[in-house]
């Protein structure tokens, strides 16, 4: 199973399937018209160390599903903002992973090549979109991914598994 996009999740638990109503739906989650649990987001306890020392060394960019503004509007991730060139959002294509194309805007917008990149993924969409982008594809997961360039369980990991993948 991978993660689902916010139209997947509207079209999916409300069953909805005329476009004005799905698009009423979508807004009212961009606006935030209800309170969001911010206190659900877990993060790990590595992600400041591991942030900053990729930073100091690479150039990071985000691909998400979620919608333009999505990310660092939470608040345990609105200090990370000024480590990311480029973040790619819900808005920024027409297909969403596992398609390759949020990945090759990203890819894109960095002027940089499929090849060059180093995906860090921890779905199945992601290694779906990484593969079928041409990246080299870092998976984060306790799920088993032999095709992956590498595979590693534990987040404080990344920054020795890029090193080993670049």
């Amino acid at each position: 199973m991978y993660q689902m996009t916010m139209l997947g999740v509207i079209q999916t638990v409300t069953g909805a399937s005329d476009q004005k109503e799905i698009d009423r739906l979508m807004n009212m989650g961009k606006q935030r018209d209800s309170l969001y649990p911010y206190d659900l987001i877990k993060t790990p306890e590595s992600l400041f160390s591991v942030i900053e020392t990729l930073h100091h060394t690479y150039t990071l960019g985000i691909v998400t599903s979620r919608i333009k503004g999505g990310v660092f509007q939470l608040p345990q991730l609105a200090p990370f903002e000024k480590y990311f060139d480029c973040v790619v959002s819900f808005e920024d294509t027409e297909q969403h992973k596992p398609h390759p194309d949020p990945l090759l805007f990203a890819i894109n917008k960095l002027n940089v090549l499929p090849d060059e990149i180093i995906y860090v993924g921890d779905q199945q969409a992601d290694f779906l979109a990484a593969r079928a982008a041409g990246t080299k594809i870092l998976m984060v997961t306790k799920e088993s991914f032999p095709d992956a360039d590498a595979s590693i369980d534990l987040f404080e990991k990344i920054p020795n598994a890029i090193a080993k993948v670049a």
